[in-house]
């Protein structure tokens, strides 16, 4: 008899510990096809898969993330204060205000990255190095309507270009904007997962295309070859 269960409400009877081992044989599956890449034991062409599996990874991994433990819970309490207590302190502060909230994501991510130590010195060093470094049309935050507040590096300014995020794309997102446009992280690697895979599909015509082509021209060269042949015999 074949069950009702969705997939979800199956996965929810699968043990934690079966589902964490199958995502580190996944992982070591993916470490393995990428070490005999590099050592040119196997193919590019019969790999191209291999981001969308990173992707599909990164998805499991995020989905069996314990949750942030109170001390991590404090600990980003603690960098919030003191990242605005920096960017009060700044030059030009005010001019910064329609950026910090991209700033501030940014920051943090780059700071529990490195896990460096609480202080302010080093907050102040990232949010300045940010500061300078923000990319042209980085999101810096999405409107009630659903357009997307950009940043415009020449005018060192913010815009609205009246462009939606489904329109603009979950796939352009650079990762240290999903906390001001409101995307998990899993959403963002599975539209990633998904943009590979049609790369992939495309790759694959293309090749397809390719080899034909290379069959085609090998059969006209050996009728030509049997033309020249067939007059010289004839001559």
């Amino acid at each position: 008899m074949k069950s009702n269960l969705s997939l979800q409400a199956a996965l929810a009877l699968v043990p934690t510990a079966v589902l964490k081992s199958l995502v580190a044989m996944a992982a070591s599956h993916i470490e393995d096809i990428e070490i005999n890449l590099q050592d040119h034991t196997y193919s590019a062409a019969d790999n191209q898969d291999l981001p969308a599996k990173k992707a599909a990874l990164e998805i499991a991994r995020e989905a069996l993330a314990e949750p942030m433990t109170p001390e991590a819970v404090v600990r980003a309490r603690e960098f919030n204060i003191n990242f605005y207590q920096v960017m009060l302190k700044l030059p030009r502060s005010e001019e910064l205000r329609p950026r910090s909230a991209a700033l501030l994501a940014k920051t943090r991510l780059e700071f529990d990255r490195t896990g460096g130590a609480n202080d302010l010195a080093q907050i102040e060093s990232l949010i300045r190095q940010n500061v300078r470094e923000m990319e042209d049309g980085a999101v810096l935050g999405v409107r009630e309507d659903g357009t997307i507040e950009q940043w415009d590096a020449e005018r060192q300014a913010a815009y609205n270009s009246g462009e939606k995020l489904e329109e603009y794309g979950v796939v352009n997102l650079r990762e240290h904007e999903l906390e001001v446009a409101c995307v998990s992280r899993s959403v963002w690697l599975a539209a990633h997962a998904e943009l590979s895979v049609d790369q992939t599909a495309i790759a694959a015509r293309t090749l397809d295309d390719e080899f034909v082509g290379a069959r085609l021209l090998d059969w006209l060269e050996k009728i030509n070859a049997a033309g020249v042949e067939g007059a010289s015999k004839t001559s």
